[in-house]
């Protein structure tokens, strides 16, 4: 998921490299203003989902992303202010965001004009990329540990599918859709959603282990 920055007001007056201002780039502030997404269901971002399935709603549109708050979290390797604000819980997000009143509308929603054009809750047709390989251990090891210098991939298959989910006109056990509600979907993946039928209707190799030959990938590939 996208990261994006917040701004404590402290940073409007950091004193730490000698000087009264660094708001704006007039001076180079020491700090790192760039935060992870938190995708955590029970305190991070899939809570807000978690929260509108539970109440029985669902997502019409793909704007509709833009209700529910990115939460953040430190990423590692960076250095943030002193004292700045630990990362919310998505309960909380509210009042964190008081605490970082200099963040401006175009950094908290920039995230948000990354994930828009991604999203769509009326399609029926999914692509789906897979990289899938076959690997041997070596003798006597332990079979539930990989160990990257010991064993061995013996062959690998990359490219991706477009599968169409529909409906089978032809199913007699297909209920009347106007007055029957059917199992909820979120208790099966998606493509087996029941009297839903899915098939691939193009595929796309981009690696073949039976002849070991790779080529590469087109650029029209990417608008499948």
């Amino acid at each position: 998921m996208p990261a994006s920055r917040r701004f404590p007001p402290s940073l409007a007056r950091d004193q730490t490299t000698g000087k009264a201002d660094n708001y704006k780039g007039l001076d180079t502030c020491p700090y790192d203003f760039r935060y992870g997404v938190d995708p955590d269901p029970v305190t991070g971002t899939l809570r807000g989902f978690e929260k509108r399935f539970s109440a029985g709603d669902l997502f019409r549109s793909a704007s509709e992303i833009c209700d529910v708050f990115l939460v953040p979290k430190l990423l590692p390797n960076m250095k943030y202010a002193p004292g700045i604000p630990a990362p919310a819980s998505y309960d909380n997000i509210t009042s964190w965001w008081k605490s970082m009143s200099l963040s401006g509308d175009n950094a908290r929603e920039n995230p948000y004009n990354d994930l828009y054009p991604r999203l769509t809750t009326k399609s029926n047709t999914y692509q789906i990329h897979l990289r899938v390989q076959t690997l041997q251990k070596l003798p006597h090891s332990d079979a539930a540990t990989w160990t990257e210098a010991r064993d061995q991939v013996t062959a690998e298959y990359r490219g991706s599918f477009i599968l169409e989910r529909y409906v089978d006109a032809n199913d007699t056990t297909l209920p009347d859709f106007a007055t029957h509600r059917p199992i909820s979907a979120r208790s099966r993946p998606i493509l087996q959603i029941p009297h839903h039928r899915s098939q691939a209707i193009h595929s796309v190799v981009i690696h073949n282990p039976k002849t070991h030959q790779s080529r590469p990938s087109d650029p029209s590939d990417e608008n499948l």
